[in-house]
């Protein structure tokens, strides 16, 4: 792909012509950052961009029509510029567009338009917007999250080393998940992402009728989320220190097996809650029984202790509830 750009980059670029990378509008809207593996030479024309850095990564940017090429050294570690401009519209050029390795763009509309295919990015967020184009295939992402683009980002994710795994209504992307050491997955209406997610090293975990498979298993999760998964997750078990509102949702056709269920309680109820209301949702599948008949009843305090716990909102099949003891759970 990048083989037919014709650009003839040398890693410094300081020397070569300058490349067009985005186009800017007067809609001056959205959260627009960006950033680089090195120094990188820009230019501009017209509008005044200004290059804000975030915490620690030293002073602001300005680059007019008048600067001429202005050398931007990158951000260091996980850190960016956020670009704000003033004027109607205009251009932003840099000598190597390979060297951009970040791009992030939200709600910004038409204000923003750029094909990702000239750079080579580690980094990807894209939201809202159908003005940002091109494949990720080529790029070596560590993080992509991209919602609601509609088909303007293609491409196939597999074999990638990433670790933070969102998309939502995402519907030409493909690719499978095997491998990747993902601490995040978060999928939505995604329908061509498969794969098992055994073994990764994940802390949150949202899953919405996407043909991802595996068992969760040992590790700690900060929330769990699961909906019209049937047949297609297993739970083992885990420590779960609940952060976030989303807390523990299983929803929808998603089942797992009574056992199952009954060391997710477990779990639950050995776990840590932060402050604020949390679900505590299942919505279907075989009950483990409230009082599992051990001495001391294991579930049966398990499940008095989420109650117990007083911000956990406990939600479970009307099945299971309300009947005679030790079967049903309390009403």
């Amino acid at each position: 792909m990048r083989a037919g750009l014709g650009l003839g980059l040398g890693s410094g670029g300081g020397s070569l012509s300058s490349v067009p990378i985005i186009t800017i509008g007067n809609a001056n809207t959205g959260i627009k950052r960006i950033n680089f593996s090195s120094n990188i030479k820009l230019k501009v024309t017209g509008v005044t961009l200004t290059l804000t850095p975030s915490a620690g990564g030293g002073s602001a940017i300005v680059i007019s029509p008048t600067s001429g090429r202005v050398s931007v050294p990158p951000v260091v570690g996980s850190g960016y510029y956020t670009l704000t401009y003033s004027g109607s519209s205009g251009v932003i050029y840099a000598d190597n567009p390979l060297l951009v390795d970040y791009i992030y763009t939200t709600d910004t509309g038409t204000s923003v338009v750029m094909d990702i295919n000239i750079f080579l990015l580690r980094y990807l967020l894209v939201t809202n917007t159908l003005s940002i184009t091109g494949s990720v295939t080529d790029h070596p992402l560590k993080y992509l999250y991209l919602s609601n683009i509609e088909g303007s980002i293609i491409g196939d994710i597999s074999r990638k080393e990433i670790a933070t795994l969102r998309l939502v209504n995402v519907t030409l992307l493909e690719g499978s998940i095997d491998g990747m050491p993902l601490v995040t997955i978060y999928c939505s209406a995604a329908p061509n992402i498969n794969g098992s997610l055994t073994g990764m090293p994940l802390s949150t975990v949202f899953l919405n009728n996407i043909n991802v498979t595996g068992l969760i298993t040992g590790i700690t999760l900060a929330y769990l989320y699961l909906q019209n998964m049937a047949g297609r997750i297993s739970y083992g078990t885990n420590t779960l220190n609940v952060t976030s509102s989303t807390a523990i949702q299983l929803l929808g056709t998603t089942v797992l097996t009574a056992s199952e269920y009954r060391q997710l309680m477990l779990d639950a109820a050995a776990g840590t809650w932060a402050a604020g209301s949390k679900p505590f949702t299942i919505t279907g599948g075989t009950s483990p029984g409230y009082d599992d008949g051990e001495t001391p009843p294991q579930l049966k305090t398990a499940y008095d202790t989420l109650v117990a716990k007083g911000n956990v909102v406990i939600t479970l099949p009307s099945a299971w509830k309300g009947g005679a003891y030790p079967n049903d759970f309390p009403a």
